[in-house]
């Protein structure tokens, strides 16, 4: 009997130290944060919000990059004004007139550049891929020159692929070399396809 008690009196031991395990266990994750209150909390913070803001700006500022093309006159030979111009690149290229057309400053020498913001980044790469094909047909578009929208870096980039691909084709006096993607490519013809005449030209007139 006395063994009987002596074992009742262990378990309940146990128990009531297996209780006091569980309830202070309780309290534990009770005062640990979810997953999601900790990132809320931390997007809460100050420098949290400005980062997302400076993010959220970067983000819209790119994809107004993709919609826009930033075009050079480079000489004077035209009567087009920006109008006209962004009329007729809409037309022969197939695409939906700009929503906005405005003149940017440049530290080149020359008429200032021309950016247009079309509807959809579609449309703008669809006048990139076709614009110098276009314009060898079209007299009116023969002065000017087509590029994305780029930052300074991607610009510095561009400019130096396109002296490369212009000192290429001065040499053949073809258009055998353009630049996609900020690098030199080959232009790739059909069967039997004479490549694009190229009129030499001077380095400078890259935009």
């Amino acid at each position: 009997m006395d063994t009987l008690i002596a074992e009742n009196r262990k378990l309940k031991d146990k128990v009531n130290s297996l209780e006091a395990s569980i309830a202070e266990l309780k309290s534990s994750f009770g005062n640990k944060k979810t997953f999601a209150e900790v990132v809320a909390k931390g997007i809460s913070l100050p420098e949290s919000q400005a980062s997302i803001k400076r993010a959220t700006i970067n983000a819209t500022i790119h994809e107004s990059r993709k919609s826009s093309v930033v075009i050079r006159q480079i000489d004077s030979q035209t009567t087009l004004n920006n109008d006209d111009l962004a009329q007729k690149i809409a037309s022969e290229c197939c695409v939906s007139l700009p929503v906005a057309v405005f003149r940017i400053s440049d530290k080149m020498e020359g008429p200032p550049l021309i950016k247009m913001k079309f509807p959809t980044k579609e449309d703008a790469s669809r006048v990139l891929s076709t614009f110098n094909s276009v314009k060898v047909k079209m007299p009116e578009l023969k002065h000017f020159v087509i590029r994305p929208d780029l930052t300074k870096k991607e610009l510095a980039k561009f400019r130096s692929s396109w002296k490369e691909a212009i000192s290429k084709n001065n040499e053949t006096k073809k258009r055998l070399f353009t630049v996609r993607n900020l690098e030199v490519v080959k232009i790739i013809y059909k069967k039997n396809q004479e490549p694009y005449s190229w009129e030499v030209r001077d380095q400078k007139q890259t935009i």
